[in-house]
């Protein structure tokens, strides 16, 4: 178990999960913020937003997945029944983008739900986030 002070983490970000009455953290480790290859991403849980167990591995890159770098900034948004992780990724050709991965569960694990990034090839773009339009379309 670990109090907020301990975690060395940073681009948090916190999820409710009422069924089970507990919080997941999201976040980008300090140690593999500049791995390569880093290992996925992980969260903690807690049930009053300081103490924190874990971490748990909610996603872990498939073989040959696109990015082998710079995974940051998860957010995590609950969408028409399931769960959708945003977060930052990079290759060594291919600039730093958005991609999206999705799981039944926020505790994951999650999986490659779009087909490398979702924001413009060869643009840098980070920290994207979920939109849902006035019609309804994300």
């Amino acid at each position: 178990m670990f109090n907020n002070s301990e975690l060395a983490i940073r681009d948090c970000f916190v999820v409710p999960y009422a069924p089970e009455r507990r919080y997941y953290l999201f976040s980008t480790s300090v140690e593999e913020a500049w791995a390569i290859p880093p290992s996925g991403f992980h969260a903690y849980t807690g049930t009053d937003l300081e103490h924190w167990g874990g971490p748990i591995a909610v996603f872990r890159p498939p073989l040959k997945f696109w990015a082998d770098r710079h995974f940051w900034a998860p957010e995590v948004h609950a969408h028409q029944g399931l769960y959708y992780l945003f977060a930052s990724f990079k290759a060594e050709d291919i600039s730093h983008g958005t991609a999206i991965l999705v799981a039944d569960h926020p505790g994951g694990p999650f999986e490659p739900h779009s087909n490398g990034t979702v924001t413009p090839p060869g643009w840098e773009c980070l920290d994207g986030t979920l939109h849902v339009a006035a019609d309804g379309q994300p």
